[in-house]
């Protein structure tokens, strides 16, 4: 894996910050910033006379409790962000790494699937399915619609139809409220804490009876 080195470039606390060559986004780790790559066409690179990224320090306009399903009996606690411009899973600390699966850019969603329980998976136009456990499923995906819709609206292009909407209502107007950061629950942020460990012990379960 090629690494570019950007030196003192956390858009945060200043501090080396080493970023895969092909990666969106990364963590910086001295202060856990969530740092995210701006795009650039080769002309707007060669203007800057540089071909190191740019970042920029991503900040939650939503904040839900969650966990990311890496695989049926390996998931990791944290955080499900939304913002503008992208969807973050952010890790607890003892779970920081790469982002390269955390992180997805709101114009690259193409579809979402609600399984059974706190269960979701978001698609990507790349082929990547973020899977993750988080309650208020609905809230989520009304959201990040209402994101990608403004993003290209904004731009004067067509909206992409959903590829993927198994379980997902056709209506952009999904039921559910909006809840800033500073407002998450301490409740449900301990249900979907429950919920999720509930979920990980009946897989584990299955795995060794099955």
């Amino acid at each position: 894996m090629e690494i570019l080195n950007v030196n003192s470039n956390c858009p945060n606390c200043g501090a080396p910050i080493e970023i895969d060559q092909h990666a969106q986004a990364s963590i910086c780790k001295y202060c856990s910033s969530v740092v995210a790559v701006i795009p650039r066409t080769p002309s707007q690179i060669e203007e800057s006379k540089t071909e190191l990224p740019i970042l920029r320090k991503v900040e939650p306009e939503l904040k839900y409790q969650a966990s990311h399903r890496l695989s049926a009996i390996n998931t990791q606690g944290g955080h499900l962000w939304i913002t503008k411009d992208e969807v973050v899973f952010k890790p607890h600390a003892l779970n920081m790494g790469p982002l390269g699966k955390r992180y997805i850019r709101i114009q690259d969603v193409v579809g979402y699937k609600k399984g059974a329980f706190t269960h979701m998976s978001i698609f990507t136009k790349s082929g990547y399915k973020m899977d993750i456990v988080v309650w208020k499923k609905d809230e989520i995906i009304n959201e990040i619609e209402k994101r990608r819709v403004n993003h290209f609206q904004s731009q004067g292009l067509p909206v992409p139809s959903l590829q993927f909407s198994d379980g997902v209502s056709s209506s952009s107007n999904i039921a559910g409220g909006t809840v800033s950061a500073e407002q998450l629950s301490s409740n449900s942020g301990c249900l979907g804490v429950i919920a999720a460990f509930v979920i990980s012990a009946i897989a584990v379960l299955c795995s060794i009876l099955c």
